[in-house]
């Protein structure tokens, strides 16, 4: 046979148990049933949204009765602690659901999703145990109780399970179905099927070199896939691609990453190879050639992608990143630290009727009003500075590009989708720059004064802070959605602007011949499918922000409950109420805040990834 034509001019699946000499060894049913159980979890009715769903729920209910607890001092309401332990076992059953993978294939468990994310769960899940054997019963560790402490390790075993191990798993299933994405897998990508040995272990060769593996790992990669391959038949084919995927996660290695021999890859690095691989074989399957490099990974950046995206854009400039957020950041401290304790002071002063203190919280409240203008008078023309900088730097390296070549690009995309980038993208990608991306760290720095001043005058605050965190940070079910609709938009957006630049260039000739209406008509699907497209991004990117500020809703209400309730039983004076209530503020501010920028990011994801599509052709920085 020729490996360079289609597979289908020359695999027959009356050879299947032939191909290259070789006889087929069948998949083993621990694999069989660790792919069904992924099928059962992720599929469109699979049970895995559900579950998780009330998961969540049974949180929130466990911290809601921690606060009513606390509220209700030393007159606890009957049947609470009760309600609180049924909460509490649902939702640890609920977990214990999801580890049913270990019992399938450990060592895939393992090495699919990091030997070190399955351990930090298990010691999280060994935590939550214990300290649910101490909560509720009064116990103490000086002034902490450790209802606080269950809440905490429970949302930090939430966040590893949501955030860090099950997104590896969703991949596993796209990955199992030929895809990369959601929007691949509803759209019914051709199943991987007909691949010799000798084609699967070039392509994974030339995977393994496109991700800048070692040699010795390239080797290692080559071996385990020796005799493997993948056969005609539906069935035998998924079986065969399960196989291929399990066969690659014994080339990981369980040691830290700063370990890892050359011959050995790390789960992340496993990860990559099989996204890659199924790039190169699609296009195997289309056009019979094997692909050598050029092929990149082209889903919807998520948040997270979307802020190390830009991070490693700023750093182009890092003396102008760094300039830009320190004023802000220096403000956010001054306003959420300085303002409680001043304003705090200010009620003690009046309620003991000492003037002289009162002065002096007013005199130092009115300074921090006047200082932080000026603060952040700075901090425009600083951020200004860093946001021209960046672009500077980016548009002068890709039209310095451009010049000397820059064919690749325009090669595969259409022209509009070059021009586009250039223009409306790069632009969008500023002004998401200047508003919301340069603005996190001083949000974070606000954070941290807000929770310090907090913890002075009222700890219960800070404890069901840090585990509100952890729970928001969790939920990607918003943020892919408003991703992937960001994508659409900004692929839809480039693709019209293809066609309105070549309606431009022809519009002489489309006049002569009296084809204005036929233009018209054959753009009329296209503007249509524009309008849902951004319709559909701006509303899903709002749910997201919804979200986050429903969640800084519900944990206001758990901290004020309890501290009104302590100021009506005297448990707690007046100007602590007063510093502890402003430190609130200054806690769910940057909160709500933090929603906008994740709105905005998912919003202006497309564009950054289309940007990034266009850059990293361009110049060395790759983002993955």
């Amino acid at each position: 046979y020729d490996e360079e034509s289609p597979p289908g001019k020359w695999f027959k699946p009356s050879e299947s148990d032939t191909l290259d000499s070789k006889n087929v060894k069948e998949l083993p049913s621990r694999l069989r049933l660790f792919r069904k159980y992924n099928f059962s979890e992720f599929n469109s009715k699979g049970w895995g949204k559900p579950v998780n769903v009330i998961m969540y729920i049974m949180y929130i209910l466990v911290a809601a009765l921690t606060s009513a607890v606390e509220a209700s001092g030393t007159n606890p309401i009957n049947g609470l602690k009760n309600v609180g332990y049924a909460c509490f076992w649902i939702w640890q059953v609920l977990n214990w659901v999801n580890t049913f993978y270990i019992y399938a294939s450990p060592r895939q468990l393992l090495a699919w999703a990091g030997p070190y994310k399955v351990l930090m769960f298990a010691l999280l899940q060994a935590g939550t145990l214990t300290m649910f054997a101490f909560a509720f019963q009064d116990v103490k560790l000086d002034n902490f109780k450790l209802e606080y402490g269950l809440l905490i390790v429970m949302a930090g075993t939430i966040f590893v399970d949501q955030k860090l191990i099950e997104p590896t798993f969703k991949a596993l299933y796209f990955y199992y179905k030929s895809a990369i994405s959601k929007d691949e897998v509803n759209a019914g990508v051709p199943p991987i099927a007909g691949i010799s040995n000798t084609a699967l272990v070039k392509i994974a060769t030339n995977a393994s070199k496109a991700l800048r593996f070692s040699e010795e790992a390239s080797n290692s990669i080559q071996q385990v896939l020796d005799g493997q391959r993948i056969r005609e038949g539906k069935e035998e084919a998924l079986d065969d691609w399960t196989y291929t995927i399990n066969k690659l996660t014994q080339v990981v290695s369980f040691a830290p990453p700063f370990l890892v021999s050359k011959s050995k890859i790390t789960s992340y690095q496993c990860r990559l190879l099989t996204s890659q691989m199924i790039l190169y074989l699609r296009v195997y399957m289309e056009t019979g050639k094997i692909q050598e490099t050029g092929v990149k990974r082209t889903a919807p950046l998520n948040f997270a992608e979307a802020l190390v995206a830009m991070s490693k854009l700023s750093f182009q400039v890092p003396l102008a990143f760094f300039i830009g957020f320190i004023p802000r950041s220096i403000g956010g401290v001054v306003s959420s630290a300085v303002n409680p304790i001043a304003f705090g002071r200010f009620l003690d002063a009046a309620q003991k009727g000492d003037k002289a203190m009162a002065i002096n919280a007013v005199i130092l409240f009115c300074s921090v009003l006047i200082v932080v203008p000026l603060i952040n008078l700075c901090a425009n023309f600083a951020e200004t500075y860093y946001t021209t900088k960046m672009i500077s730097a980016c548009r002068h390296k890709m039209l310095r590009s451009t010049l000397k070549g820059g064919t690749e690009f325009g090669e595969r995309f259409r022209p509009g989708k070059l021009i586009d980038s250039f223009s409306g993208q790069l632009g969008q990608v500023e002004i998401y720059s200047i508003t919301y991306f340069i603005g996190i760290i001083p949000q974070l720095c606000q954070i941290v004064s807000g929770v310090v001043a907090a913890a002075i005058v009222y700890p219960p605050a800070v404890y069901l802070f840090i585990s509100l965190v952890p729970v928001i940070a969790s939920v990607d079910y918003f943020d892919d959605r408003a991703s992937r609709a960001s994508g659409r938009k900004a692929d839809t957006d480039a693709e019209f602007l293809g066609k309105v630049n070549s309606a431009v260039e022809c519009r002489d000739a489309i006049r002569a011949a009296n084809a204005s209406e036929w233009v018209k008509k054959d753009m009329s699907e296209l503007l249509d499918t524009t309008d849902k497209a951004h319709f559909t991004s701006f509303v899903r990117s709002g749910l997201s922000q919804s979200y986050t500020e429903i969640v800084s809703s519900i944990f206001t209400v758990m901290v004020v409950l309890p501290l009104g309730m302590a100021i009506i039983n005297g448990q707690l004076g007046l100007g602590a109420f007063g510093t502890a209530q402003a430190a609130l503020g200054s806690l769910i501010s940057p909160i709500f805040l933090f929603g906008n920028v994740q709105r905005n990011t998912t919003q202006f994801g497309g564009a950054i990834v289309s940007f990034i599509m266009v850059f990293s052709l361009f110049t060395s920085i790759v983002i993955d």
